[in-house]
């Protein structure tokens, strides 16, 4: 029952600091999807090569800044379930470590199994809906390379969302072992 209780502490804990550090993050998607919109929107106004004008392309503009917040958004969901994997597993290693190392072992093992599959496959998920409903936009005109340039918006609001994460929950953990 004190582990139980103990690691709903840790849960709630864990909650209230996501939630804190999400409602930062969720303006930093806001923000920077708009720079984002405006980077590849208004950097497609001159030919790369020659540097001639052209027509702009604010709908590259705004699928990147789509991308760059779905993934910023399956970021913070990955951020959420992952902590509640975590958590769940110490318990659940801690208890089964009574028995020996073995059982502990193969619930941490576990544990970490949940985690590392169902993330990725979140992540994979979401890109092929992102990349199949985008390719109604851009198959039409036969721009596929163009598809792929802002779908990388994705990888770029996964990636800024996941180092947020892992530099404030290291700030965290570090506040509470002072704690």
């Amino acid at each position: 029952r004190k582990v139980y209780d103990i690691a709903d502490a840790i849960q709630r804990g864990a909650r209230a600091f996501l939630y804190a550090e999400f409602k930062v993050l969720a303006v930093f998607i806001v923000v920077f999807a708009v720079v984002v919109f405006g980077a590849v929107g208004g950097g497609s106004c001159r030919d790369p090569v020659s540097g001639a004008p052209q027509t702009c392309r604010w709908d590259h503009g705004a699928f990147a800044a789509l991308a760059f917040v779905l993934g910023g958004v399956t970021s913070i969901a990955s951020g959420f379930i992952g902590m509640a994997i975590a958590v769940r597993g110490n318990s659940r290693t801690a208890l089964q470590a009574q028995r020996g190392y073995a059982p502990a072992f193969d619930t941490a093992l576990r544990a970490a199994a949940v985690m590392g599959f169902a993330l990725p496959a979140l992540a994979l998920i979401v890109l092929f809906v992102a990349i199949v409903l985008f390719r109604l936009h851009y198959w039409r005109d036969g721009e596929v390379a163009e598809l792929y340039e802002v779908i990388a918006g994705y990888g770029l609001g996964g990636s800024a969302i996941a180092l947020f994460g892992r530099v404030g929950g290291g700030i965290y953990t570090k506040a509470a072992d002072v704690g």
